[in-house]
């Protein structure tokens, strides 16, 4: 019987669900595969594959800091709105991106806006909260990670 080993290109199903039951994501085909041991998904999660075998299925719970991440603080953000370019569009809820040095940006989400400033929230949508992911193991195939 072949286990799942560290760099083993492994096949997946999986579903992931917030703590109040929203499905954040959801596949079921063998066209999601991953390597284990370069850190394509959460760390736990990957550690939680090896060992297993074709046709296995594990449900895991991730805390907040295994998943998303915490909810930071600092990454709420007021912004006077003649720094930022928003097209007249500063409603709450509405999804900003903020381009950086070097062709980076960074996504944000309007949570407060005045006539001048507009607070933003930079941190993940699901930062701060637990996930559970369910699992199963389609495939495994020997993988170099060289």
């Amino acid at each position: 019987m072949t286990l799942v080993e560290n760099g083993d290109k492994v096949q997946l199903s999986f579903e992931g669900k917030l703590e109040d039951g929203h499905v954040f994501y959801k596949n079921n085909d063998a066209n999601s595969s991953i390597i284990i041991g370069k850190h394509q998904i959460f760390p736990t999660l990957e550690n939680n594959i090896v060992g297993m075998k074709i046709g296995e299925t594990k449900t895991v719970t991730l805390e907040a800091k295994d998943a998303f991440g915490e909810y930071n603080e600092e990454l709420l953000m007021s912004i006077p709105k003649e720094h930022i370019h928003l097209d007249g569009n500063t409603t709450v809820g509405n999804k900003i991106v903020i381009d950086l040095s070097e062709g980076k940006k960074i996504k944000g989400v309007i949570v407060e806006a005045a006539s001048d400033i507009v607070t933003v929230d930079f941190n993940h949508p699901f930062a701060g909260r637990k996930v559970t992911v369910t699992f199963t193991v389609l495939s495994i195939e020997k993988y170099d990670l060289q």
